[in-house]
């Protein structure tokens, strides 16, 4: 319809249906990844994101942060690691609130893994950048905001650089 509607010259209405079905592209989008993510089944959870990315329904930051999942998931860390980092690659000029969920879920996936790992030099490299951006963006009231500083605290206290703080985790 949205289409249609541009084509004969009422541009306004044409696009205004036409992001109204992008949005509902979107839910439709997140509802197929919600539901494959809920029957573990993960090898089927890549191919969904993958043809879903492919289409336009979901953005790179999305894509990536559901492979990273699938990945850890399946005990592949290193390919999840490399998933996550993606992630916040492709969101490094987003601001939108979507974008920004899932750039904090992938920098407190990969800063906990990191943290368990003992990388916490590599911990803090990823944590502290994105515990800022999501300062800055005003997108720090969420619990992956929240996990991002408990993890910078435990690699902080991993390096033995907690500056005296490392009473409050004996």
């Amino acid at each position: 319809l949205g289409l249609a509607q541009c084509l004969k010259g009422n541009k306004k209405d044409g696009l205004s249906n036409l992001q109204k079905a992008k949005e509902m592209g979107n839910l439709q989008a997140d509802k197929l990844i919600e539901n494959t993510q809920k029957t573990k089944n993960y090898p089927e959870l890549l191919k969904v994101v993958d043809s879903l990315e492919t289409i336009g329904s979901i953005t790179p930051t999305k894509a990536y942060y559901w492979r990273g999942y699938a990945c850890d998931k399946m005990k592949r860390q290193r390919l999840a690691e490399f998933y996550w980092k993606a992630s916040l690659d492709a969101a490094e000029n987003a601001t939108s609130s979507d974008e920004m969920a899932y750039y904090a879920k992938s920098a407190s996936r990969l800063a906990n893994m990191l943290s368990v790992r003992g990388d916490y030099e590599e911990g803090l490299n990823a944590a502290v950048p994105a515990a800022n951006k999501l300062e800055e963006l005003h997108c720090d009231s969420t619990s992956d905001y929240l996990n991002i500083l408990i993890y910078i605290g435990c690699c902080q206290e991993g390096l033995g650089t907690a500056n005296g703080n490392s009473d409050g985790f004996n």
